[in-house]
């Protein structure tokens, strides 16, 4: 599970570092605020698919203590 969390986490970082960079690049307020709602987009899809991971991690880890 923690494995799973700090690929997350380095994938998060590494994404936040590309966003920071294409902001360097943007040309006019218009592209930087599209810019920035496909990133915040992103990052909400990435969080609500790692929440469910994490849920299917865990429960998989509790399993044997419910069928007990």
């Amino acid at each position: 599970m923690s494995g799973e969390f700090l690929q997350f986490m380095a994938d998060r970082v590494k994404e936040d570092v590309r966003f920071q960079h294409s902001c360097l690049q943007c040309k006019s307020p218009q592209e930087l605020q599209k810019l920035q709602a496909e990133f915040i987009q992103k990052a909400i899809d990435q969080y609500v698919a790692e929440t469910g991971k994490m849920v299917e991690i865990g429960s998989a880890a509790l399993k044997p203590f419910r069928d007990a």
